[in-house]
C-alpha cells in the first residue's frame, strides 16, 4: 500500500495510525511570491512539495512514526507489553498508557483522569465475590498477547482500494478540471496562449489521472492545501491578464475610432472647407461667437488650416468677452472714405517702418483687421490715401483672380483690403 497507506506506530502516544501528511508551504508568502515573480513562486512550489512532513493524527506528534513491521515497532510493542504484564501482576493495580495522552491510567478505567475522554476499560471486575480478576490481554498471534488491546489499530481492516480514494474529492476534481480546461480552450480563442497555458495547468492540478501520474512516476504528492493556493494564485494571474488584456483592446479600439473620425473631418473639410470657413465668419460678423466656436472646435483638432485657426480664435475670444466691442471700442460707423476696387493697379509701393496695426475702416473705431499686424519692412501695394489712411493690400496683383476665384469677391475684399496709417509707411 506504499507508505501513507500503511499503518504506522506512533512512538510519542503508543497508537497505530496512517500518517498524516502536510507540506512546509506558505500560503500567503507562496501567493506574492508568484504575483511578484513567477519562476521562483514555481521553484518554491516544488520544493514545499517535496518537504513533506509526517504527524499523528492522535497526539499530533510530528516525524514519530515507525512502520508498523519494522524491527523497531515490535521491539516497542514488545517492551510497552511486558512493562503492562509486569506492573498489573506486582502491584495488583494494574495501569496502562492512555491512548489519547499517553499518561498512566488503570486498566479498568472508563475515562482518563489527564485529558478526560473516554477509553475502553480492559480489567473485568466479578461483583458477586468482589475479587479483580486479570487483566484481560487477548493474545494476538502476530504480534504477541495485549498489543492490540492496548494500543487498538483504528484503521484495522480497512482497504485502501482505488473506489475509497476516489470519491468525493475526485469527482470534485473531474467537475473543476474539466471546466479549468473547457475555460482554457475559449481563452485560446478569446485572448492569449498564456492564459490559456495557465487555465491548462490549473485543470493538470485538479484531474485524478494527473495526481495519480504525478504520484506514481515521480512520487510527487501534493496536499489540498498546496493545490488549493496554486489554483487560487493562478486564478488571480489569469484574472490579471485578462483585465489588461481588455484594457489594451479598448484602447486600440478608442484609437481606431478617433483616427477614422479624424480621417472623416479632414475628408470633409477638403470638400467642403471653403463653406465651412464662411459660415464660421458670418457667424462671426453677427456675434454668434457660441457658433463659430462649435463649428471651429469640431474641425480644429483634425484639420491644419490657418485660417480655421483664427477664426476659431476669434470666437473663443468673443465667447470669453476680449472681442474689440467688449473692449470699449466704439461701434462701427459709416466709413468716410470710399472702397477702393480690389482689382485697381496700386498707385505705389511701400514697407512698414514697423509692426503695424491694421483696420478694416479708415479710423481707430474700426475693428481690428483679421489677417493681424504687419510685419516690419513688409511690403504693400497702396491702392489709394484718405484722411491720413492708406488703403492697400498685400499681394499682387497677378494673384487677384486666383484669391476671388477661391473665396468670391466680397471674400476676397474683406480678407486682402485693410487700412493702415501714413504715417507709420514709408514710400519706396
Amino acid at each position: 500500500m506504499g507508505f501513507f497507506g500503511a499503518t504506522h506506530l506512533c512512538k510519542n502516544c503508543g497508537n497505530k495510525v496512517r500518517p498524516q501528511v502536510t507540506s512546509k508551504l506558505n500560503g500567503c508568502f507562496f501567493v506574492v511570491l508568484l504575483l511578484c515573480f513567477v519562476i521562483p513562486g514555481l521553484l518554491y512550489l516544488v520544493w514545499a512539495s517535496t518537504q513533506r512532513v509526517y504527524s499523528c493524527p492522535k497526539c499530533r506528534a510530528q516525524n514519530m512514526l515507525i512502520p508498523l513491521t519494522s524491527p523497531e515497532a515490535q521491539r516497542f510493542l514488545d517492551q510497552d507489553s511486558d512493562a503492562l504484564l509486569a506492573a498489573s501482576r506486582s502491584e495488583g493495580r494494574a495501569e496502562r498508557p492512555c491512548p489519547w495522552c499517553a499518561e498512566p491510567i488503570l486498566v479498568a478505567a472508563k475515562v482518563c483522569k489527564h485529558c478526560g475522554r473516554d477509553v475502553e476499560p480492559l480489567l473485568t471486575r466479578t461483583w458477586e465475590t468482589g475479587a479483580a480478576e486479570e487483566p484481560l490481554i487477548p493474545e494476538s498471534p502476530s504480534t504477541g498477547p495485549g498489543r492490540d488491546a492496548i494500543h487498538p489499530d483504528p484503521a484495522q481492516g480497512e482497504q485502501d482500494s482505488p473506489e475509497q480514494r476516489l470519491g468525493l474529492v475526485a469527482v470534485v476534481g473531474w467537475a473543476l478540471g474539466s471546466v479549468m480546461l473547457l475555460a482554457a480552450l475559449g481563452m485560446a480563442f478569446s485572448y492569449d496562449l498564456l492564459t490559456a497555458g495557465l487555465f491548462v495547468l490549473m485543470a493538470a492540478l485538479l484531474l485524478p489521472p494527473v495526481t495519480r501520474w504525478l504520484r506514481e512516476r515521480l512520487d510527487l504528492r501534493l496536499p489540498a492545501t498546496v493545490k488549493t493556493w496554486t489554483v487560487l494564485a493562478l486564478l488571480v494571474i489569469a484574472g490579471l491578464r485578462m483585465s489588461a488584456s481588455d484594457t489594451r483592446k479598448q484602447q486600440r479600439e478608442s484609437a481606431a475610432a478617433a483616427a477614422a473620425r479624424t480621417d472623416a473631418l479632414r475628408l470633409d473639410f477638403k470638400i467642403n472647407g471653403s463653406a465651412i470657413l464662411q459660415r464660421m465668419d458670418s457667424a462671426l460678423k453677427a456675434r454668434n461667437y457660441h457658433l463659430a466656436a462649435s463649428i471651429g472646435e469640431k474641425y480644429v483638432t483634425a484639420v491644419s488650416d490657418l485660417r480655421l485657426a483664427k477664426l476659431y480664435s476669434e470666437a473663443q475670444a468673443g465667447q470669453k468677452g476680449r472681442s474689440p466691442v467688449a473692449q470699449g471700442t466704439k461701434p462701427r460707423q459709416p466709413s468716410l472714405c470710399p472702397s477702393a476696387d480690389l482689382t485697381a493697379p496700386a498707385k505705389w509701393i511701400g514697407t512698414t517702418r514697423g509692426s503695424v496695426e491694421i483696420r478694416t475702416g479708415s479710423g481707430t473705431s474700426y475693428p481690428l483687421h483679421e489677417s493681424g499686424n504687419l510685419d516690419p519692412g513688409e511690403r504693400i501695394f497702396v491702392l489709394q490715401e484718405c484722411r491720413g489712411w492708406l488703403q492697400a493690400r498685400v499681394i499682387p496683383e497677378h494673384l487677384i483672380e486666383w484669391a476671388i476665384k477661391q473665396n468670391g469677391l466680397k471674400r476676397a475684399r474683406e480678407m486682402l483690403l485693410f487700412w493702415v496709417r501714413r504715417e507709420e509707411i514709408e514710400q519706396k
